[in-house]
C-alpha cells in the first residue's frame, strides 16, 4: 500500500490514475474533482482505470493512497489559466440562464466539440456540475457512442441535471435517462439512424424544457462525438456537427483545440451561433484503444451494479410463471 500527501497552491492540478483501486482525501482548504467539491476528511474511493484532476482555486492539502496509482502536480501556466477559462465560460452561460429566468426565454445551448482525447467530457461534466451548484438544472445530453458517460457505449443519451454529480454515488438520478440504442461506435456507420435518432432525442428534450421552466431556461449541454481530420472521416464529422446543431438548435459551440474545425463552423454555421475555441488541458488522458475498451467496461460495469464500490448492485435474473401473474 502507498500513501502520498500533496500540497497545492491556487489553480494549480492534481491529476491521478487509478491503477487498482484508489481513496483520496482532502486534509486541508478547499478542491474539487470536475466541478464537484470535495468536503474535508472524507474518504473518496475510485475504481481501478478511473482518471482524474484536482483542482483548487484557494490552494488544499490531498492525501491518495492505493496499491498501484499515479499522481502528479500539473506546473504548466496554461493548465492553471484553464481553470479560469472553465469558471469564466461557466460565469457567462450563469448570466444567460439568469436573463432567460426573468424574460421566460431559452437558456443557452452548448456544444462542446474536438478531437479525440481533448477533454469533451471533463468539460461537460465541469460545466453542469457548475450548474446546478448555482441552481440551474440544465439537461446533459451525450451523442458520442463511441464512450458515452451517460449510458452504456454505443448509445445515445439525455438525463436532466439537478443536483452535482457525487463521486461516491455518480449521478444519483431521481429519473432514468433517456437512451437510445444506436448499436455503433461511430456514427459514420449508420448515419441515417444517427439523424434519426438525434432528431427523436431533441423532441424529447424540447418537450422536457415545455413543461419545466427551470429546465428551458436552464439550457442543455451537448458532448459531441470525436471529430476527426482524416481524409476519410472529416466530411461525415463536419456533417454530423451540423446535424446537432440543427437539431438542438444550439446557440454556443465550444471547440476545443482545433483551430480549422473553429473556422470551419464560423463560416458554416449562423452568425447568431457563437463559436468559441480553447486550449486542450495536458492533464486530459490520452487513452490507448485497449485503455478505451476498458473505459467502455468499467461504463457498462456501473450500468448493471452502480458507481459506488461500497454498496454495488447485485442484478440477477428471476423467473415468472406468467399463469401466475395478472
Amino acid at each position: 500500500m502507498c500513501f502520498k500527501e500533496y500540497e497545492l497552491t491556487k489553480y494549480q492540478l492534481l491529476r491521478y490514475e487509478a491503477n487498482q483501486e484508489l481513496k483520496l482525501m482532502l486534509i486541508d482548504g478547499m478542491a474539487e474533482i470536475f466541478g464537484t467539491e470535495l468536503c474535508q476528511s472524507i474518504e473518496y474511493s475510485f475504481r481501478a482505470g478511473h482518471r482524474g484532476s484536482v483542482t483548487t482555486f484557494h490552494g488544499c492539502k490531498i492525501t491518495i493512497s492505493g496499491a498501484d496509482f499515479d499522481a502528479f502536480v500539473l506546473e504548466a501556466i496554461e493548465d492553471n489559466d484553464l481553470i479560469h477559462v472553465y469558471a469564466n465560460i461557466h460565469a457567462n452561460f450563469h448570466k444567460f440562464r439568469t436573463e432567460a429566468v426573468s424574460n421566460q426565454t431559452k437558456g443557452p445551448r452548448v456544444l462542446v466539440c474536438g478531437p479525440a482525447n481533448s477533454g469533451k467530457s471533463t468539460l461537460c461534466k465541469v460545466l453542469a456540475n457548475y450548474a446546478a451548484r448555482r441552481g440551474s438544472t440544465p439537461i446533459l445530453i451525450d451523442v458520442n457512442p463511441n464512450s458515452n458517460q451517460i449510458c452504456v457505449p454505443s448509445t445515445l443519451a439525455a438525463m436532466h441535471i439537478k443536483k452535482p454529480y457525487d463521486l461516491s454515488v455518480g449521478w444519483d438520478l431521481h429519473e432514468d435517462p433517456i437512451a437510445f440504442p444506436f448499436c455503433h461506435l461511430d456514427p459514420s456507420d449508420n448515419f441515417d439512424l444517427y439523424k434519426q435518432q438525434l432528431e427523436h432525442l431533441a423532441e424529447l428534450v424540447d418537450v422536457r424544457c415545455e413543461n419545466d421552466a427551470m429546465t428551458f431556461a436552464s439550457g442543455c449541454i451537448i458532448r459531441m462525438s470525436d471529430f476527426s481530420r482524416t481524409p476519410q472521416k472529416k466530411q461525415a464529422c463536419l456533417s454530423q456537427i451540423e446535424t446537432v446543431v440543427d437539431c438542438f438548435g444550439v446557440d454556443f459551440v465550444i471547440v476545443i483545440e482545433d483551430g480549422f474545425l473553429q473556422s470551419y463552423l464560423k463560416e458554416r454555421l449562423p452568425r447568431e451561433i457563437t463559436v468559441i475555441r480553447i486550449p486542450k488541458s495536458s492533464a486530459t488522458p490520452n487513452f490507448t484503444p485497449d485503455q478505451l475498451n476498458h473505459q467502455r467496461d468499467l461504463r457498462i460495469s456501473a450500468y448493471f451494479h452502480g458507481e459506488s464500490l461500497s454498496e454495488k448492485l447485485q442484478p440477477r435474473r428471476e423467473k415468472v410463471n406468467t399463469q401466475n401473474v395478472s
